[in-house]
């Protein structure tokens, strides 16, 4: 320990939580050193302390307050609505934290009253930098009077414009420019019929790192600004606005893309079909293309108010991966996708540290058309003569669809191993059933592997694995080792169509195929009548083998059988099971979460065995 440097110490160190910081002060003298001022950098007044205090005033408060020089956070919550803080007590506090930098009263029973004594212009004391507000309607304008009065030093504020404030935009801006330090700005305007802008507000705050600006009605559009005085140091900025514009691009583009560490746009009343249409794709692409420099950016559409009429040519498709495309840009990114039909049109893209893009996409009916034959939905691709990139990019993909039929998450499992090539994982669902492709464990981005060979495990919920299942699985998955089958929500999942025909469970295209688990109440319907059961196992270059699954005394007796047992019982209430594999070391039959009927190991040379 004695060669970790002291500033890699005080960083570990200012991750423990209080009680841990209090027991390693008392390893040696110089841990104590460094880690006491730490312990009281952060106070927490409640009832029992405020009462304490209030009575030390009377006595030695030096004495009591002789680590105040250290306290840099104080913060009051569960306190007694009958015990506060007066006036003056509260200048002998501040006099005695002479470095206190942020007083957090945002959980205190009397927020609004200690708004208005730090509003009050006696009371100076520290140079606070924040003062946190608790975002209540009828606390916006004290909060900001308190933050007023501390203007010189405050550089973090969180406040709301509102029409309740009876203020105008100028009075506002005025109002900002008396902060000389802010860095960290969030402006909620809630303001009916202000034209406030991003431009009004850096005007006066040209120091600003970090910018957070919210708007419901108005959209910035036609403004020429001639301000020369743009944050030249901002890291961070959100904007919470109605509608896309020219003006915005303009405004959010004007940041060099280096400078810029975090951009965030959420647009609140236009979906990104309507935003296209409005401002022109290639304007889209213009801000697509800055984001592409930016280390970590978001951008959101929101959800369509009305449904389009459905269309199989792909044009919105291959719009949104040619927006895809110019973000992503030559960053060589991990790709997380969504597709989700609960939320049409909500459409969500994010890049993380350069290397993650994550995306969630809104299906309407002009994203995917039925199949007049099975009425299965199938995802409309996009126009790869007009898109650099398509699905192609995605390595881990999830997919939700509302119809209910299996054969649509057949087509959706389609979509995903023809055109996702390097996918590492994938969940695919509708109401009642999912389907999971995972790897054994959690990969990187992947350089070498792909045409889905990390994908390791198959597992089922709530459907039969059905030959079109198990065919496609042979066919682009060959590196499967698990297959997991499960009924899921029994009351929710219907098994009772099944009729008494004997199952195959073709196997053998999968041949690193090493464990097998199935519930029996996929295959054969056990609510009413449990019927006579047959297992049929056919390994490849070995000897059928046969086994009997029967009730036993509210459980179940598995035992081996020949054929001509099974011959004897042919009836219209036998169903037999045959599995058809290559060396599966482990077929496992399960009815219900845990309960195992059997387990079944093959004997390389032997035949097989048995473990009930």
């Amino acid at each position: 320990m004695k060669s970790i440097p002291t500033e890699l110490l005080l960083v570990i160190f200012r991750n423990l939580k209080s009680a841990n910081l209090k027991s390693s002060m008392q390893v040696c003298k110089s841990w104590y050193n460094l880690i006491h001022p730490l312990y009281f950098e952060q106070v927490v007044l409640n009832e029992s302390n405020i009462r304490l205090i209030q009575s030390q005033f009377l006595k030695q408060p030096r004495n009591y307050f002789k680590n105040g020089v250290f306290v840099k956070h104080l913060k009051i919550q569960h306190d007694s609505k009958e015990q506060w803080f007066t006036l003056q007590e509260l200048v002998q506090l501040f006099i005695y934290l002479p470095n206190l930098i942020v007083f957090d009263a945002t959980a205190s029973h009397h927020f609004l009253y200690y708004m208005e004594c730090l509003a009050n212009n006696k009371l100076r004391g520290p140079k606070l930098e924040q003062i946190p507000c608790d975002m209540h309607e009828a606390s916006f304008l004290l909060n900001l009077a308190a933050c007023y009065n501390f203007r010189h030093s405050i550089t973090k504020l969180k406040t709301v414009y509102s029409s309740l404030d009876q203020q105008d935009d100028a009075q506002f801006v005025h109002v900002l420019g008396g902060f000389s330090k802010l860095t960290h700005l969030d402006v909620y305007n809630e303001t009916i019929g202000s034209q406030l802008t991003p431009f009004d507000i850096q005007a006066v705050c040209p120091q600003l790192v970090q910018f957070k600006y919210f708007i419901e009605d108005f959209v910035m559009d036609s403004f020429n600004r001639t301000d020369t005085r743009c944050a030249k140091d901002m890291k961070r900025l959100e904007l919470n606005i109605p509608d896309l514009s020219r003006t915005y691009i303009d405004y959010i583009t004007s940041f060099r893309q280096l400078q810029l560490d975090t951009l965030c746009i959420h647009l609140q009343r236009v979906d990104l079909r309507h935003c296209i249409d409005q401002v022109g794709l290639d304007t889209v692409l213009y801000l697509a293309a800055y984001l592409s420099q930016i280390k970590n950016s978001r951008i959101t559409f929101c959800h369509a108010l009305q449904e389009y009429e459905p269309e199989s040519s792909g044009v919105k498709m291959t719009q949104f991966y040619k927006i895809l495309s110019k973000i992503k840009g030559t960053r060589p990114t991990y790709c997380t996708a969504t597709f989700d039909d609960f939320y049409p049109n909500e459409t969500e893209i994010t890049v993380k540290e350069n290397s993650h893009l994550y995306f969630k996409y809104g299906l309407d009916y002009e994203d995917y058309f039925y199949d007049e034959d099975c009425f299965v939905a199938q995802v409309v691709l996009p126009d790869k003569q007009r898109s650099v990139l398509g699905p192609d990019m995605i390595h881990q993909l999830n997919f939700t669809i509302r119809l209910e039929n299996e054969g649509t998450l057949c087509h959706v499992l389609k979509y995903a191993l023809t055109n996702c090539p390097h996918l590492q994982r994938f969940t695919l669902e509708n109401n009642n059933c999912q389907i999971f492709g995972l790897p054994h464990q959690q990969l990187d981005y992947p350089t070498s592997m792909t045409l889905h060979q990390v994908v390791k495990k198959i597992k089922c919920v709530g459907m039969t694995l059905s030959h079109r299942i198990l065919d496609l699985l042979s066919r682009y998955l060959p590196a499967v080792q698990e297959i997991v089958s499960e009924l899921g929500d029994e009351n929710y999942n219907n098994f009772s169509n099944i009729k008494n025909n004997d199952i195959v469970l073709d196997l053998s295209g999968l041949k690193q195929l090493r464990s097998f688990c199935l519930d029996i109440r996929t295959i054969v319907n056990t609510r009413v009548v449990f019927r006579q059961l047959f297992l049929r196992l056919k390994y490849y270059g070995k000897q059928d083998v046969y086994f009997s699954i029967q009730r036993n005394n509210g459980g179940y007796c598995f035992v081996p059988v020949t054929f001509g047992v099974v011959q004897q019982m042919k009836n219209a209430s036998v169903c037999m099971v045959s599995i058809l594999c290559h060396d599966v070391e482990e077929i496992v039959l399960t009815c219900g979460n845990n309960n195992v009927i059997a387990k079944i190991q093959c004997v390389t040379k032997g035949g097989v065995s048995i473990q009930d």
